[in-house]
């Protein structure tokens, strides 16, 4: 599969390209596991029966990681205040929390100290790069091609280019996670192709991530050169690729050919075939391999069971009812048992009382969310953690 050409008229690939293939390693939404699948980047890129419109729809969280990058080009690029660029980046299918979330993280951020870009003089916005990755000796030139959030350099060391990604992720990142990170080498090795456009000699990249805080990585030559050797690996096979074999994989329920792929139609069957063979299994890696396999099938037929379900159910919201084949989803009034916890009290008297109430960590964290912090801290200090038992827990060998 030839990928398709670039602004240079060469082919070209891209971070994304490559994630959708299936290339190992990959965490550009934090705590994604991994995913891929050469089928859908056929579809995607080679035969183009995806519209754009339908390539960007992942969910909330990579919607709202995009709204506020817009947030953050429009500050920088247009010269807008906060308020103006969160009014003219908010896209319409977003629900209004997201525009509170994102005004409360933007400020947030504001606060929290001088950012890269406060730092560094700014270069470029949005910085559009792209270069030459290798040339395949059947297919010829194929390049690489990136675009970086923010490229500044340091006015005390005009020789050191910084490079920024920002993110939204719901965690604080970890620089060890950075540091491993397949795309941020992306975006180093490009810069380091167009050091002398502004006379620089040293990358730093910064992974800013808007909730939490910056972390500053300096990759080795030699890390980038072995991000340069893996992605022409990678490369080589999508080129070499005629098959474009499905792959099962977590992202297989909001996949955007789904509907037409043998894998991902014949799960069920999949399934019944896994459940008939593991009693065959004696070997204990073969029955962890077997493991493995049932579980992730078994993760994407509940995904998909639970899609399904939400759908016949805002079908007979709007219709009042739904029938098919035999089954009938109708409107029926939802009950709740209700407790008159003061009554019961002087029931039971106190001593049976408490016997029987009940609380949790969680609601009295949301109960005294708004409080002072001693009175709070007085409250969770209440709270402590006893053991009551043991059980096995499955970690990697180091």
């Amino acid at each position: 599969m030839i990928p398709p050409a670039g602004p240079s008229g060469y082919p070209t690939v891209s971070t994304n390209q490559l994630r959708i293939y299936g290339a190992g390693g990959f965490r550009l939404v934090e705590h994604e596991a991994e995913r891929g699948c050469p089928r859908q980047y056929k579809a995607r890129y080679i035969e183009k029966r995806v519209p754009r419109e339908v390539r960007g729809d992942r969910g909330y969280a990579l919607d709202y990681g995009s709204y506020v990058h817009d947030v953050f080009h429009r500050m920088e690029r247009d010269g807008l205040t906060p308020d103006e660029a969160l009014e003219a980046a908010f896209p319409a299918h977003l629900p209004p929390e997201a525009f509170t979330e994102a005004r409360d993280d933007v400020m947030a951020y504001m606060e929290r100290g001088a950012a890269p870009m406060d730092r560094y003089g700014t270069l470029e916005v949005e910085a559009t790069l792209d270069a030459e990755l290798y040339v395949d000796p059947e297919f010829g030139p194929i390049h690489f091609r990136g675009i970086v959030d923010w490229l500044g350099i340091d006015l005390d060391d005009p020789s050191t280019a910084h490079v920024v990604d920002y993110k939204t992720n719901r965690s604080p990142p970890r620089e060890e996670d950075v540091r491993g990170d397949v795309q941020m080498k992306g975006y180093d090795w490009l810069v380091r192709q167009h050091m002398s456009r502004w006379g620089t000699r040293r990358v730093v990249v910064h992974l800013d991530a808007v909730k939490w805080r910056e972390v500053e990585v300096r990759f080795t030559e030699r890390e980038i050169d072995d991000w340069h050797s893996w992605a022409v690996a990678v490369v080589r096979k999508i080129l070499r690729d005629d098959t474009a074999t499905p792959v099962l994989n977590p992202g297989c329920d909001w996949c955007p050919v789904k509907d037409d792929c043998p894998v991902f139609i014949g799960l069920p069957e999949t399934a019944a075939a896994l459940v008939e063979a593991e009693g065959t299994l004696a070997d204990p890696e073969v029955r962890l391999r077997w493991r493995d396999a049932a579980n992730k099938v078994r993760l994407l037929l509940e995904k998909s069971v639970k899609r399904i379900d939400e759908e016949f159910r805002a079908s007979a919201l709007r219709s009042g009812g739904l029938v098919v084949a035999d089954q009938l989803w109708s409107l029926d009034t939802e009950w709740s048992t209700e407790i008159d916890l003061d009554e019961l009290q002087r029931v039971l008297g106190r001593e049976r009382f408490l016997e029987v109430v009940a609380t949790s960590e969680s609601k009295l964290k949301t109960l005294t969310k708004d409080w002072s912090a001693s009175d709070r801290a007085e409250v969770l200090a209440c709270v402590r953690r006893v053991p009551t038992g043991s059980k096995v827990k499955r970690k990697q060998v180091e």
